[in-house]
């Protein structure tokens, strides 16, 4: 699958040769446009908090949700660091089971 740069869109190819677009469903994303800042934050600090994300980002003029955020911090975090999932954090501090 290749990317072709608009919306996320993937062009597939199918085992007959043929190809089609297989696009995003939904409205546009409005936090894609602040994802180079995200990223840019996390690598200068992969401890900063949601929180702060989220203060930061709506100070440069984002007025979307904030799940939205706390999503692409989430997928930014896992996609640099795969220790950083905070299941794997709860995951390892259980009892082992005998």
């Amino acid at each position: 699958m290749r990317t072709n740069g608009v919306n996320g869109a993937e062009q597939t190819t199918n085992g007959n040769g043929t190809s089609h677009q297989k696009g995003r469903v939904g409205r546009p994303s409005t936090v894609a446009q602040h994802s180079s800042l995200v990223v840019a934050w996390l690598r200068e600090d992969p401890t900063l908090s949601g929180a702060e994300i989220v203060r930061r980002i709506r100070l440069g003029g984002y007025t979307g949700g904030k799940s939205a955020i706390y999503e692409l911090s989430s997928t930014t975090r896992c996609s640099s660091d795969p220790w950083s999932s905070t299941s794997w954090r709860r995951s390892a501090t259980r009892p082992m089971a005998r």
